[in-house]
């Protein structure tokens, strides 16, 4: 088994999404509704985990305890799904999306943010606690984050540009002036795994549920 370094970055989080409108749970009886959470990464990423560790237990607070179902459209580094939720799934509060907001990459007008987050309705947020900067231990000499400045030879490996997972790993090296090359691509920490156990890269980031994929 390939041995990993970790390093423990800032807070975050992933949130419930809808566009249209929601009626308040205590205004409503959802007996016999089915409530579609869309996770634009694959199944086996963390993503999914904390969508499906969420899906068992939101009906059971809502009147009428409606089931919740889970999902994948990854593509795009999470944007196939939003542009989804946002330009195509209908518009009655039932289909929901699971993820961050991407509110980078729409800023920054990149190709392929068909939405607008601001017009998406928050329901929800659930906390990620850390980010984990994950590194193949290749005989590099990284054993700890004191390390990393001295550190030759990084091949961070990403998803997309605008991911925050991406940005939040690349931050620390940016700052520390830390020489890295970076490869994008990606499509989650299920392929990303298998990734840096076959040397094409040797560094990455991950939420607490997706580093679970490691």
């Amino acid at each position: 088994m390939l041995n990993y370094k970790t390093t423990m970055l800032a807070a975050g989080a992933v949130g419930l999404m809808a566009t249209g409108s929601l009626t308040p749970v205590t205004a409503a009886d959802y007996s016999g509704k089915t409530f579609t959470m869309i996770v634009g990464a694959s199944p086996a990423g963390g993503q999914s985990r904390s969508a499906r560790a969420w899906a068992r237990h939101l009906g059971k607070y809502m009147s009428g305890n409606p089931k919740f179902i889970v999902k994948n459209l990854p593509g795009a580094a999470g944007n196939k799904s939003k542009n989804y939720i946002y330009n195509k799934a209908k518009k009655d509060g039932f289909t929901l999306h699971w993820g961050p907001m991407n509110q980078m990459g729409a800023l920054l007008k990149l190709r392929g943010v068909n939405f607008d987050p601001a017009k998406f309705q928050l329901i929800g947020a659930g906390d990620v606690s850390y980010y984990t900067l994950i590194m193949a231990n290749t005989g590099s000499g990284l054993n700890s984050a004191a390390d990393l400045p001295k550190t030759k030879g990084i091949i961070f490996g990403g998803r997309a540009p605008h991911s925050n997972l991406d940005i939040y790993g690349r931050v620390p090296l940016e700052l520390f002036g830390i020489k890295y090359r970076y490869v994008v691509g990606y499509k989650g920490s299920s392929k990303i795994s298998p990734a840096l156990q076959a040397g094409e890269i040797n560094m990455a980031s991950a939420g607490n549920p997706g580093y679970n994929a490691f």
